[in-house]
């Protein structure tokens, strides 16, 4: 047996966290 609602909520935490990084990144850059 498969959670496939627990997927997508892991790659959702996932993308937030790097595009949290990719935007401390562009603050750091600028």
């Amino acid at each position: 047996f498969i959670n496939t609602g627990a997927l997508p909520d892991i790659l959702d935490v996932i993308l937030n966290q790097m595009a949290m990084f990719s935007l401390v990144m562009w603050q750091a850059i600028i």
